[in-house]
């Protein structure tokens, strides 16, 4: 009875340990995972989220981290195009939510990533349906927060892509209004510009749409060279600049798009 007594805390202590370090090797995983997609480095990325996942599962299987973790993994398998495995596990993250914590931020981010695979599957009402509820729940519990601001420019997005670039460029402008006082600088701000860049170029006006494409460079060079989000916007500016009729310079960022897309594909 002695030794149950005295070896039980004992074991309980480093149980503990071994829990709070597996916790933290999973943060640390998934960490990593988020430092590859934006990268652009997709596979290893998937690699690290799904390793902190089956850990998740075995340590806070109801818990809003696994949630996190395979709404991160649905992300990386929509940008992979791979939008039905993406819609799964975005369902997995929100299932978990809805139980956790309804109404929470978890639920608007599965709401939102849901409504992304929906709008590259072409269904925008759909995208639009799930996005709007994102944005309801974030303008109650956060406004004004990142949060929020990814939600106005994911409605901007169906809207734009609808046709309708003056509501587009509202959402886009309210995102990015929030996004330069609380994250200045970022890839959130960039990915904004390009959206505004992308409006003001359907519109013609191309010299705005140059200046916000040139605003996100910025940020991208800075943060993420190399990555898609960096070629995206050589491209977009090799566009507007072939539209302007430099076609010299034109050609050099589309150069520039097709170094990244080329390093990327083999992996040099």
């Amino acid at each position: 009875t002695v030794s149950v007594l005295y070896w039980l805390p004992h074991t309980h202590y480093t149980i503990s340990i071994m829990s709070h370090r597996s916790l933290k090797e999973a943060q640390e995983l998934a960490r990593l995972g988020e430092e590859h997609k934006r990268t652009g480095d997709l596979t290893s990325a998937m690699e690290h989220f799904h390793k902190a996942c089956e850990i998740y599962k075995q340590m806070t299987p109801n818990g809003l981290e696994l949630a996190r973790c395979y709404n991160a993994m649905g992300a990386v398998y929509t940008s992979k195009g791979k939008l039905d495995l993406a819609l799964q596990h975005h369902a997995k993250a929100f299932n978990i939510c809805v139980r956790a914590a309804p109404g929470g931020l978890g639920v608007a981010a599965s709401y939102n990533s849901i409504g992304l695979v929906y709008k590259a599957k072409g269904d925008l009402g759909l995208a639009l349906l799930h996005y709007e509820k994102a944005k309801a729940i974030r303008e109650e519990v956060a406004p004004g927060s990142l949060d929020a601001a990814e939600s106005y420019r994911s409605v901007g997005s169906v809207y734009e892509a609808e046709g309708d670039l003056d509501v587009a460029l509202r959402h886009y402008e309210k995102a990015k209004g929030i996004q330069e006082k609380l994250a200045p600088g970022s890839l959130e701000a960039a990915a904004s510009y390009n959206s505004i860049g992308g409006v003001y170029k359907c519109k013609g006006k191309l010299d705005l749409a140059l200046l916000n494409y040139a605003k996100a460079r910025v940020v991208y060079e800075k943060l993420a060279p190399g990555s898609l989000g960096a070629a995206t916007i050589y491209n977009n500016m090799g566009l507007v600049l072939r539209s302007k009729g430099r076609l010299d310079l034109a050609l050099k960022h589309f150069d520039m798009a097709r170094n990244i897309h080329e390093k990327m594909a083999t992996g040099f």
